[in-house]
């Protein structure tokens, strides 16, 4: 048995296919353990189901055959709908300056991604990348 969707990434959205293939004849039950739930696969086919957002999740899915012999495999993955949150500390919005340089400091939060990189832009163009 092997899951080809969701994969071992990061996704946009919390609406995913659950593809998965199975060499199995004797087929007598598939599901998937998820969130918590188990969820029967009718006809053992293909779905979609919802991904909690925001989260590093596993899936587990499983098929048994009509002699009872039982097969599992899981995958990891992560849903990632909410932008960082960028705070401007300096320099303050709409001040005057009678500098030739500023500094510029902010802090950046992602509950998901803690190494993001930021790029600083002046008059739209990209002056520096900063991690």
């Amino acid at each position: 048995m092997q899951i080809y969707s969701p994969q071992n990434i990061t996704y946009n959205e919390t609406t995913l296919w659950l593809n998965f293939t199975f060499n199995e004849t004797n087929v007598d039950t598939c599901w998937y353990f998820y969130n918590s739930t188990n969820t029967t696969l009718d006809n053992c086919s293909n779905t979609t189901f919802t991904a909690i957002n925001n989260a590093l999740s596993t899936l587990y899915l499983y098929i048994n055959d009509s002699a009872g012999n039982e097969n599992s495999t899981w995958i990891s993955f992560t849903v990632d709908t909410q932008a960082p949150l960028i705070t401007m500390h300096s320099p303050q919005n709409q001040s005057m300056y009678n500098q030739d340089t500023l500094a510029f400091t902010w802090t950046v939060t992602d509950n998901l991604d803690p190494s993001i990189t930021c790029n600083l832009s002046v008059d739209g163009n990209i002056v520096g990348s900063y991690i």
